[in-house]
């Protein structure tokens, strides 16, 4: 868990606080997907400023990551190939 929140940004300094917080490790990954997804460029300040607010993930980043690209909240790397077929147009795809 300690590197998954190194990975978005999060400083050393703040995981006590965040062990503190008594949240379960799905509990901690969802709202770090969440950050990652609505800001990439800084994921680590937007999810400490959540987990202080006690902001809840939409329940899409409870599910389990993209088995092929890794990211989660249905949303999936522009190379993926579940891009289209899992996405917000999948409807439009036909099989």
């Amino acid at each position: 868990m300690r590197q998954a929140l190194e990975d978005i940004g999060v400083f050393k300094s703040l995981f006590s606080e965040i062990a503190h917080a008594g949240w379960s490790d799905e509990e901690l990954l969802a709202p770090a997907a969440w950050s990652r997804a609505d800001n990439p460029k800084k994921p680590g300040g937007l999810f400490m400023v959540r987990l202080r607010s006690g902001l809840n993930p939409p329940e899409s980043y409870y599910n389990l990551p993209c088995p092929h690209c890794g990211m989660m909240g249905g949303e999936h790397a522009s190379d993926c190939s579940q891009r289209y077929i899992t996405g917000p147009y999948a409807s439009f795809v036909k099989h």
